[in-house]
């Protein structure tokens, strides 16, 4: 529990500082896009955090159901994205990938640190 504790807090702060940037350097543009942005990215991280942690699978087994959520991840995240900027051209433009791809990557490394924090800690108390 502790690390679903820290992936939500470390995503916000993430999102706030980027937000934060994204609002000074484009004004009111960013939020839309930046907020769509990394809502597409949270949540297939929290599903696949929440699946993970509260199934009760043994660390190895959970390092692989979360490489298994990165696959639901691109596929939601890419997808959602696409549809986005077909349906509102005007709206997710170029910069709005520019947000997906930034919290795509973040999340996916706040993820990673958190998943082996957790291994380590397993194996070092087993």
């Amino acid at each position: 529990m502790k690390s679903l504790g820290a992936l939500v807090g470390g995503s916000v702060a993430i999102f706030g500082a980027s937000l934060g940037l994204g609002v000074f350097w484009l004004s009111g543009a960013a939020w839309l896009p930046c907020g769509t942005a990394w809502l597409l990215c949270f949540a297939p991280v929290l599903a696949t955090m929440l699946a993970a942690t509260q199934l009760g699978l043994a660390p190895e087994t959970r390092v692989l159901a979360l490489l298994a959520g990165s696959g639901v991840r691109l596929i939601t995240v890419l997808g959602g994205g696409l549809l986005l900027t077909d349906i509102w051209p005007g709206v997710f433009t170029k910069a709005f990938w520019l947000w997906l791809g930034w919290f795509y990557l973040t999340l996916l490394a706040l993820e990673a640190v958190l998943v082996a924090r957790d291994l380590r800690t397993a194996t070092t108390a087993g």
